[in-house]
């Protein structure tokens, strides 16, 4: 009888680690649940311990019903977090107001190429596109019209930037590019282009032309590098339009 004690004791550990309440209601739902389900994995799991099977009693068979039924409910209350954590992660990693992703994006899948980097020869870019202007409209125009001219030129970003690019907007007018598997030689022609046709553009605020003026840098993601150190080397090569 020792291994049915140790089964008696296992089950009594899950549920006290549960903590459930109403433990009337989860018996006769044990209870109903044993007489409803074949008893093929029961058994399967009492010939893995060595239960002999005259030892095999009704109380031994509910007994591994309740830890079979503490398990599944572990089981979907982990994918139930899981999934709640998968959406705010989604949540976290679009920006809060803006049409593009979040810092926080930029800087996890900055990490990411960075680590690919050691096992690829591809290499990929980060491209800084700052707005001069942003605070300039900010103090003339009022926090609307700077809320709205930043999400313009993310709409424009979003249009001209190559297709399997991420755009994120850092913070103070800065917008990031990831452009994947692109050399700085190939990203160079592409950036200056979008930042031409974003200086070009009529951005209008009450019927009157915003400023729009932009730097721009860009940075090679290099096998081991820090996301800030990319930031930082993309700002420290920032040029005006």
């Amino acid at each position: 009888m020792k291994d049915i004690n140790e089964v008696q004791k296992y089950r009594d550990g899950v549920r006290g680690q549960r903590q459930e309440t109403g433990s009337k209601n989860n018996k006769d739902k044990i209870k109903k649940r044993v007489q409803n389900s074949g008893p093929r994995n029961i058994k399967d799991a009492a010939n893995i311990l060595g239960i002999p099977q005259k030892e095999y009693t009704p109380s031994v068979q509910e007994a591994f019903a309740s830890i079979f039924h503490d398990i599944e409910s572990g089981r979907r209350d982990l994918e139930i977090s899981q999934n709640k954590l998968d959406v705010l992660e989604r949540k976290n990693d679009r920006h809060i107001i803006l049409p593009v992703f979040s810092s926080n994006f930029i800087y996890k899948n900055l990490a990411k190429i960075s680590k690919r980097a050691r096992q690829s020869d591809d290499l990929s870019t980060l491209v800084l596109v700052r707005s001069l202007s942003v605070e300039e409209v900010l103090l003339d125009y009022g926090p609307l019209a700077s809320q709205n001219y930043l999400i313009e030129i993310s709409k424009l970003i979003n249009k001209l930037a190559p297709k399997s690019s991420f755009v994120g907007y850092l913070d103070h007018g800065c917008f990031a590019i990831i452009c994947n598997i692109m050399t700085t030689d190939q990203v160079k022609p592409v950036t200056e282009r979008i930042v031409s046709k974003i200086s070009n553009s009529n951005l209008l605020w009450e019927g009157r032309s915003l400023p729009v003026k932009l730097s721009w840098g860009l940075c090679t993601i290099e096998a081991g590098m820090e996301p800030n150190s990319v930031c930082l080397a993309a700002m420290h090569n920032l040029i005006p339009n």
